[in-house]
């Protein structure tokens, strides 16, 4: 099997040279399969992964941007862009290239960076969905800390929550776990497998918030 990306594709995506993300996309092999998740596509064409990152626009400082990773398989389940997209990729930035209202791809993203942050932690994630959860009542989606996803919540799943004795204030769920509870799910047959992947569309993840919640959370390490 070949690399995910060359360094040549990435640089036409705008990755920095130095960054997580690019040594995690060049160093691993290009999977066999089509579907890393319900509803959730490995980048098979390169040209159109670059096509869809929206917020790879040049930082402020030493920011390493987000990268959409692993889009929704279906490019119209999209999400308009609001408050909570704005504060996670691009904080208490005015200067966005959006509007309220812009449709955004939803999936699998990189978390934003600002290297000059106390503590900062580039191997982050945010998985954007097109529809919002934290609607239901206890039995809805949760967080590592056991808290509640915030009522209306798009990129809230599987993440820490308030509480978090180890890392900065606002750091995101790593990579690594995020993929250890995933690969759980298959093994545990929660999610099955087909020829392209995992079966299933992106609403699967909406069963977080139909009592389902212990399939879609990830354990806190501490």
């Amino acid at each position: 099997m070949h690399r995910f990306f060359t360094d040549a594709e990435l640089d036409t995506a705008s990755v920095p040279k130095e960054c997580f993300i690019r040594s995690f996309l060049t160093r691993v092999r290009t999977p066999r399969f089509k579907l890393i998740a319900p509803g959730l596509e490995v980048p098979q064409d390169k040209e159109a992964f670059t096509a869809r990152q929206m917020f790879n626009v040049e930082g402020q400082g030493r920011d390493v941007p987000s990268f959409l990773l692993f889009a929704s398989a279906d490019d119209s389940r999209t999400i308009r862009f609001n408050e909570e997209i704005h504060r996670l990729f691009f904080g208490a930035r005015n200067d966005v290239p959006f509007n309220e209202g812009d449709l955004i791809p939803t999936g699998l993203y990189s978390a934003t960076i600002n290297r000059s942050e106390y503590d900062s932690e580039e191997t982050g994630f945010h998985l954007l969905l097109p529809f919002a959860l934290g609607l239901a009542d206890e039995d809805g989606a949760r967080r590592s800390d056991g808290s509640l996803v915030p009522s209306g919540s798009f990129t809230q799943i599987f993440q820490h929550g308030v509480f978090r004795p180890f890392g900065g204030e606002h750091r995101a769920q790593r990579l690594e776990r995020l993929f250890d509870r995933w690969t759980e799910l298959i093994e545990s047959g929660v999610w099955t497998v087909g020829e392209n992947g995992v079966v299933g569309g992106i609403d699967m993840f909406q069963d977080a918030d139909h009592g389902a919640w212990e399939d879609y959370w990830i354990h806190p390490s501490w």
